[in-house]
Formats: structure tokens, C-alpha cells, sequence
């Protein structure tokens, strides 16, 4: 998985640095007034022209979330997840790229867990205003997989204190389960609402 779909791989902001003069190391076909080879003008050796080192277009930092729900069976889930951006300073949302997600019943091991499904992801939708500035597209997420469980109760250490957490959807991955997002599951468990615990502020697929 990419970035991004998933919260294991947090953005962090990307710092900035200081516009250089042309020191004449860069080639003779850069025309441009900084010190790398490429040809835009910013100070990094991506050839987009923000100042991260991705090579998306994006053009300023911004919060990501994740959310999604799906529709269960014993052996079915039918629903759909969406990263949805949101405009550092305002908070409104700028784009969301929406996947649809199906799967059966999973084989890991996870003790927690009232109900385990691998997931594969379908074709992608872009919706807002805003995708241009970040580099999203809408095929970015197409065909990945994830294997996602629900935990009514989570209990773990950390620092030398033990916490729970209620009601969290995880993903597994390398043996272990990461329990990511607040999930609501109705009282017969046909139906889960989730979103992920805490935004992430950064470039898109940095």
C-alpha cells in the first residue's frame, strides 16, 4: 500500500530550504538559478516544482484522513474507502480519491478480532475541487489488499502503562495487527463505519 491508504505510513511535513544561487554545477541545459540538474526552479532534484521530495505536483502540505464502511455477512464485506484531503489552514475538504472494497473472510490470527476479511480494492473515483494541488489521481490505490479486523476491546502497553482501546478496526501486517481507526459496528454486525484515529499532515505520497 501506498502512503497511504493506510496510517502505518504517517506523512510528515516536509521541510523547505532556501532558494540557492547558481553555483554553475548544475548541467548546461538547466537554466534555471538553483544548484541541481533539473530544470524547474525549486531547490530539490524531483522534476515537480514544490520544495518536497516526492515527485507529485503537489504545491502545499496538507491533513489527510481515512475513512470508510462496509456492508457484512459472515463471508462478505462490500463497502468502499476514502482518503479525503483537507486544506491545512481552513480544514475544508479539498479532494477525496474513493476506492471500493471487497473481501472474504481472513485466515490471520487475530485474537481481539469478532471478524477478520482480506480485502482487495477496486477502480478508484477523484472527487473535489482541490486534487490538482496535491497529486492524488484516482487509480492511485487500484488493486491493493489489506486484511482489516474488528476489535470490540484492544488492551496494550506502552511506556510501561497499559491502556484499551473500544470499538477499533486494525490492519494486519508482518505478523501483528494495527488497530488504526474508531469503528462503529451495528448491533447485529451487518453494517461498520470507520475513520481513522488521528490526521496526518503532509504531501501526498511523501
Amino acid at each position: 500500500m501506498s502512503l497511504a491508504l493506510l496510517p502505518s505510513l504517517i506523512a510528515l511535513l516536509a521541510g523547505c530550504s532556501p532558494k540557492a544561487t547558481d553555483s554553475g554545477a548544475d548541467s548546461a541545459a538547466d537554466t534555471d538559478t538553483d544548484t541541481d540538474d533539473d530544470t524547474d526552479t525549486d531547490t530539490d532534484s524531483d522534476t515537480d516544482t514544490d520544495t518536497n521530495a516526492d515527485s507529485n505536483a503537489d504545491t502545499a502540505p496538507n491533513v489527510f484522513d481515512y475513512e470508510g464502511a462496509a456492508d457484512l455477512t459472515a463471508t462478505t464485506w462490500t463497502g468502499s474507502e476514502s482518503i479525503v484531503v483537507y486544506d491545512v489552514t481552513s480544514m475544508a475538504e479539498t479532494c477525496r480519491v474513493t476506492n471500493p472494497s471487497t473481501g472474504a473472510p481472513g485466515t490471520e490470527s487475530c485474537p481481539e478480532c469478532t471478524f477478520l476479511f482480506d480485502l482487495s480494492w477496486g477502480t478508484g473515483s477523484l472527487s473535489g475541487d482541490g486534487c490538482a494541488t496535491t497529486g492524488m489521481s484516482a487509480a492511485d490505490h487500484d488493486g491493493e489488499s489489506w486484511v482489516y479486523g474488528f476489535a470490540p476491546t484492544h488492551a496494550y502497553s506502552y511506556g510501561g502503562y497499559d491502556y484499551t482501546q473500544s470499538n477499533v478496526l486494525g490492519y494486519y501486517y508482518s505478523g501483528y495487527m494495527y488497530f488504526w481507526a474508531d469503528a462503529t459496528v451495528n448491533a447485529d454486525s451487518t453494517h461498520i463505519d470507520y475513520r481513522s484515529m488521528s490526521l496526518a499532515p503532509g504531501y501526498y505520497g511523501y
